[in-house]
């Protein structure tokens, strides 16, 4: 059978280059003919696809769903909304089912795969049900019981519970099936998985729903293995070492970066951390490893909103672990979201006086929570008549704070950014020591 893969992420924050939908591409390219589509890079993507789809004259369609939105509330722009049409001009000229995947469809299953009109999706990791699903299209018999299958049936869409299991075997394909030297180009363009699951419940976040609850830790030398793949084969040498929080296990990271170590790698990285589960020994092994930034995840500055938002660690410990990375000479960013359950003014000049007694390499701010099914925040919003039902939350909605509102909050963020954006010049300085970093250690 002919299988057409899209990837169908424009948004160039971070651009991380579609991994996920190259291992479900590596599925089933040993049984079928597969063309792969990126719309990252394309001047006019859908009408790349559109001229694929006519030449290749796929049987079955695929379509990477990444994001709901860009995370803005002050303007938001929704992809799903975007897709749609194009799912429709793709209708007017193929029969081939189109099934849906990705983090946002894994969100909303049954709702996106009922706003899009699709066929069928998978909820959770696709690489061992895809091929599943495709026999069965080929084969005119549907098994209704495949983990994370969302279709229809009698009228009515039907989503079986994901299965999200890690990954314990190694990525390291025999050809890039999206072109990467446009990846070159980003932050951060190689991206190697270190661990799936988050055990944490911050008021806010789905983690637990879209990367599973339990924690899946791979093997060290599969991660080093997929490392000096990339670096041999795609010439990539300055990844993102992709794990919802890097340190929660604290004696696992220290024994990857051990691995990395001594394969003798010559790379530079970045991950996320939690500000509460080091010592100095996780970031010397960072620093011997390449790990040049970290993202740290606190999303408030402020002790009574890191309460609030259900962190679990005082912000006394965030100063320590800033004061920490900045010691070892390792660059980070802090992101401050504000305008959650029980901000306040007050709260938020907390959290900008603390970013300008530590003066981050990054700072990123944003006003509005974006409300998701599956956290405590979607209860609280229904609690208060923001929401009534979480059908209303497929496309955007944001929680302000009734004590801040969303026109104050910007304005504040504005008035901060035109004083201190210059600090973010930082990031400059830390690509050249990076690119020093690696020319030197060709």
């Amino acid at each position: 059978m002919k299988i057409l893969l899209v990837y169908t992420n424009k948004n160039r924050f971070l651009a991380p280059p579609p991994m996920g939908l190259a291992m479900i591409a590596d599925s089933v390219a040993g049984s079928h003919e597969v063309e792969f589509i990126d719309f990252m890079w394309e001047e006019e993507p859908e009408a790349k696809a559109i001229r694929s789809i006519r030449e290749f004259r796929p049987d079955v369609i695929g379509l990477s769903l990444r994001i709901l939105d860009d995370q803005d509330g002050r303007g938001t722009q929704s992809p799903i909304a975007e897709i749609k049409p194009f799912i429709s001009d793709v209708r007017q000229i193929s029969r081939a089912p189109i099934v849906l995947g990705g983090t946002a469809f894994t969100t909303f299953p049954a709702k996106i795969l009922e706003y899009m009109a699709a066929d069928y999706g998978i909820a959770g990791q696709g690489e061992r049900v895809f091929p599943l699903l495709v026999e069965n299209i080929g084969n005119g018999v549907l098994d209704e019981n495949l983990p994370g299958l969302v279709f229809r049936k009698n009228g009515q869409v039907i989503a079986n519970p994901p299965v999200i299991e890690g990954y314990p075997t190694a990525f390291t394909p025999e050809c890039s099936y999206y072109d990467p030297r446009p990846y070159a180009r980003t932050y951060w363009p190689g991206i190697v998985l270190i661990k799936t699951g988050c055990p944490l419940r911050c008021m806010y976040c789905d983690s637990h729903v879209t990367a599973g609850k339990k924690v899946e830790l791979r093997s060290p030398e599969i991660i080093v293995s997929e490392l000096e793949y990339q670096v041999k084969t795609l010439d990539t040498r300055v990844f993102h070492l992709a794990d919802p929080c890097f340190n929660t296990t604290l004696d696992y990271a220290k024994t990857v970066l051990e691995a990395i170590i001594r394969s003798g790698l010559r790379m530079a990285a970045m991950t996320t951390l939690r500000p509460d589960n080091f010592d100095d020994e996780l970031f010397v092994l960072m620093k011997r490893a390449g790990i040049m930034f970290v993202s740290l995840g606190a999303d408030t500055l402020s002790q009574t909103m890191l309460d609030n938002y259900q962190k679990g660690f005082p912000i006394g410990q965030v100063e320590q672990c800033c004061r920490a990375l900045q010691k070892h000479g390792i660059g980070y960013m802090l992101e401050c979201v504000f305008g959650g359950p029980g901000e306040t003014k007050q709260t938020v000049e907390e959290s900008l006086a603390f970013l300008s007694k530590v003066k981050p390499t990054l700072t990123l701010l944003y006003a509005g929570l974006r409300i998701l099914p599956e956290t405590d925040l979607y209860r609280i919003a229904v609690e208060e008549g923001i929401v009534q039902d979480r059908s209303e939350l497929l496309f955007p909605r944001y929680y302000f704070s009734r004590d801040t509102g969303a026109d104050w909050l910007h304005g504040r963020i504005d008035t901060y950014n035109k004083r201190y954006g210059y600090r973010n010049s930082r990031m400059v300085l830390l690509f050249m020591r990076r690119k020093i970093r690696l020319w030197l250690r060709r």
